[in-house]
């Protein structure tokens, strides 16, 4: 039996909460120690009194996994940065949007005229794909393709762009243009 959820911690009685929504890494996941018993308690606490928990993240579906051994009755993830609703119970993707061929070979040219040594890395709905020299040490399951054209076909979800500069506001700078 869970416990019941303490008067002292709720709103107003006229305050009328319709969603609990949390990020996962730093919020939920803490040094990647599995999730409280105590974070759980109070997920489940919420879903009891018909309150939808929802997380949102920016990891792909298959960085879920971890997530759903825990806490298998979560329900939905707002994942992939905003781009996809994924179920957790049913493991299947509920909502996405998708980045067209053309809008994808289109931004990333854009980005290499100025930077030719930039490296791509693609998340899709079938899992993640990387330029040859994205990384050293690349993810096991991501696929190596040479050319965006490669991605023809595939439900692109998710465009991550390296370049030898890490500041932040320089690659907003010069991203924010080519998108819409």
């Amino acid at each position: 039996m869970r416990t019941p959820i303490s008067p002292d911690i709720l709103p107003p009685y006229d305050f009328d909460l319709g969603l609990v929504a949390s990020d996962i890494d730093g919020t939920l996941l803490l040094n990647w120690k599995p999730i409280s018993t105590a974070t759980i308690d109070a997920i489940h606490r919420c879903q009891d009194a018909g309150i939808p928990f929802v997380l949102v993240t920016g990891r792909p579906m298959r960085w879920l996994a971890p997530i759903a051994e825990q806490i298998p009755d979560l329900g939905r993830v707002v994942c992939l940065n905003g781009a996809v609703v994924y179920d957790i119970a049913s493991q299947s993707v509920i909502d996405a949007h998708t980045i067209d061929s053309q809008t994808l070979a289109e931004i990333t040219a854009a980005v290499r005229v100025d930077h030719p040594d930039a490296r791509f890395a693609y998340e899709t709905l079938n899992g993640g794909f990387i330029d040859r020299e994205f990384v050293t040490g690349r993810p096991r399951e991501a696929r190596i393709i040479d050319d965006v054209s490669e991605l023809a076909g595939e439900d692109v979800v998710k465009v991550l762009v390296r370049l030898a500069t890490s500041d932040s506001q320089a690659m907003h700078d010069l991203i924010d243009p080519l998108v819409d």
